[in-house]
């Protein structure tokens, strides 16, 4: 690049997706920072390189100068400068910005809340003399023409919606390059600042979640889908001494709100970008597919999951990983994490949170009038799930354990089969009896595997108990029916491709090793016993292994390669 394209283009913009991602980082921050945890900065700029972590840096610091300041304390620039040497500048910028200024028509007062994709202030409107929320969306950095365009779709379509639980918008407009849009003002924070006093109070999460179905309903029949709906753009009005049940929730952020109508920009059957919060992102979303209301159904068993788990539903290391789980996976019944949940309240929950949206509730109105029975003691529609449904949400839980279960007692009945198709003089009962102990053994190692697992903070820790029991179990039968020359064999590569499937490569590797060295001891006391006899399995089988592995290993590298830049891609819109 030449110099003058070098001054041309000081400072690089953030795409809408990395802009949602600093965004995410800081909400995580400030949250661990309320919770008492007082987060090191640091640690979430680990794994952030470039511009993006200049960005994230700089809002970071902003972010804790603020709540350093809300108790009481004076932080000095000085030690940001310490702390970071390298980025003086962008220190000394970060303290600038944390002070009000004015913009427009408005005095600003002191700053609400920032993030990825601006700030938002509170301020007072010069000509009303009133106080109002303050959305800026700061040039040089996220204001391209394509971020503009979302900033002002997003001002327009808050501003046609009417409902006593949305926030209102007062005023659009551009000032010195800024874009800007004034809103009502709700000084009580977002829902996710109180979802720690919530799991012990079903009932308050019920008429919360209702009254946001019912402003979530508004915007739909107005053909608008919000499409991040999450705790933290929901805000609470009163203070901190306020009881809960006397607060009420407003829906706010419709920076990725999505017009259904007719003409609209954007159509129903248009293929979407991935845009949202991966933690409280629809399996529609999620797999860039069709965009309807539903979507924002998914939204709704979203925050209630997390109002009564005090978690989202799905959560894991990776993005890639979170986005198979919301792909692929039921959420853990809410039940199971806090046993206080009414069994009506969870299965509302659950219906919400299907994976086919065909299997949702049909509207947020529908969401509403469940929720109202509910509360009235009423029989609700989504508490009838039959024996198929509950199988069903079971095996889309736990699809490690299902799968063996299938694999291993399809294999327990051809043994079964296979020993009655012989002629009873030609039967071993002795071995029949040890082949299906050893299958019903493997069997009920999996089934404990998975209780351990589903009981633990890291479930990810056992994997390698299922890799060794799987390697130990085949290599005992091998050994038990003297296969280690027969096509029973395959079962080896097998587990290896299985491995895969969780997106380790060092897990293909262990299983690899495992199975290589499971068989060499079949041989090794083959050899003991009978001698020394031409063997050409050993070598094919191993080779074969290792060259699986290769194959498995190169695949889940590429899958995290994509990860990578899929995390970083700009957003196609």
């Amino acid at each position: 690049m030449s110099n003058a394209e070098t001054q041309l283009h000081p400072e690089p913009t953030l795409s809408i997706d990395r802009a949602r991602f600093v965004n995410d980082a800081c909400e995580r921050f400030e949250a661990d920072w309320r919770s008492g945890c007082r987060p090191s900065m640091e640690s979430f700029l680990a794994a952030v390189e470039g511009h993006e972590r200049r960005v994230l840096l700089q809002e970071l610091i902003a972010l804790e100068v603020e709540l350093r300041r809300e108790r009481g304390e004076k932080p000095v620039e000085a030690d940001y400068r310490s702390r970071f040497p390298a980025e003086a500048s962008l220190v000394a910028e970060a303290f600038c910005v944390t002070q009000p200024m004015s913009i427009a028509g408005y005095e600003l007062l002191d700053e609400l809340g920032r993030g990825g994709m601006g700030v938002i202030y509170r301020a007072r409107q010069k000509g009303l003399n009133r106080l109002v929320a303050l959305k800026v969306m700061r040039v040089g950095r996220l204001a391209t023409d394509d971020e503009a365009r979302r900033f002002r779709i997003e001002a327009e379509a808050v501003a046609g919606l009417r409902h006593p639980n949305i926030v209102r918008i007062f005023d659009v407009g551009c000032s010195h390059g800024e874009h800007y849009f004034s809103m009502e003002l709700i000084e009580g924070g977002n829902l996710s600042r109180v979802i720690p006093l919530l799991r012990e109070q079903p009932r308050v999460v019920a008429d919360l979640l209702l009254q946001i179905a019912r402003a979530v309903h508004h915007a739909h029949q107005l053909e608008f889908v919000h499409r991040d709906l999450k705790p933290g753009n929901i805000l609470l009005d009163g203070d901190a001494d306020t009881p809960i049940e006397q607060r009420t929730p407003y829906i706010t952020d419709f920076g990725l709100v999505k017009c259904l109508g007719p003409g609209s920009e954007e159509g129903l059957t248009r293929p979407e970008a991935i845009v949202g919060t991966l933690e409280y992102m629809a399996p529609e979303q999620a797999q860039a597919g069709p965009i309807d209301a539903r979507t924002d159904v998914y939204g709704l068993g979203a925050i209630l999951y997390a109002m009564l788990t005090g978690r989202p539903p799905h959560r894991a290391d990776s993005p890639m990983e979170t986005l198979v789980q919301i792909s692929e996976r039921e959420p853990d019944p809410p039940r199971r994490l806090n046993p206080g949940v009414p069994r009506a309240l969870e299965a509302i929950c659950l219906r919400c949170l299907e994976i086919d949206p065909e299997r949702r509730y049909p509207s947020a109105k529908a969401v509403a009038e469940d929720l109202e029975h509910f509360l009235r003691g009423e029989p609700i529609s989504a508490g009838r799930v039959g024996p198929l449904g509950r199988l069903r949400r079971w095996a889309r839980r736990e699809p490690e354990l299902v799968f063996r279960l299938v694999a291993i007692g399809s294999i327990t009945l051809l043994t079964q089969a296979n020993y009655l198709a012989h002629a009873p003089a030609e039967r071993k009962p002795l071995l029949h009896l040890q082949i299906t102990s050893l299958e019903l053994l493997w069997m009920a190692s999996a089934i404990l595997i998975q209780t351990v697992a589903r009981r633990s903070e890291r479930p990810e820790r056992l994997w390698p108990a299922w890799i060794v029991v799987d390697v130990t179990a085949l290599t005992l039968a091998l050994r038990l029916l003297d296969a280690a020359d027969s096509g029973l064999v395959i079962g080896y590569p097998m587990l290896v491709v299985a491995s895969g499937l969780w997106s380790r490569h060092w897990l293909v590797w262990l299983t690899a090793g495992l199975a290589s060295l499971g068989y060499a001891l079949i041989w090794f006391e083959h050899l003991i016993l009978n001698g020394p006899q031409p063997n050409v399995f050993l070598n094919i089988v191993v080779a074969s292994l290792l060259v699986t592995a290769m194959i498995v290993s190169h695949q889940v590298r590429r899958l995290w390669s994509l990860s990578r830049f899929y995390e970083r891609r700009p957003d196609p819109r």
